[in-house]
């Protein structure tokens, strides 16, 4: 699978997140990412990828 996305949707999160870990979810190459910490909060991030052709 390959997902593209752009680099600043994923750093900018994780500047702010206080968390030492976090947990990318997703289920297909095309669907939004979710950027959760761990353990969970009340705070998550949304992650839409790009197009690949």
């Amino acid at each position: 699978m390959r997902i593209a996305l752009n680099y600043l949707y994923l750093s900018e999160p994780l500047r702010v997140i206080e968390s030492e870990s976090i947990v990318l979810k997703f289920t297909e190459a095309n669907k939004a990412l979710l950027l959760v910490p761990t353990p969970e909060q009340d705070y998550f991030h949304i992650v839409m990828p790009m197009q690949l052709d």
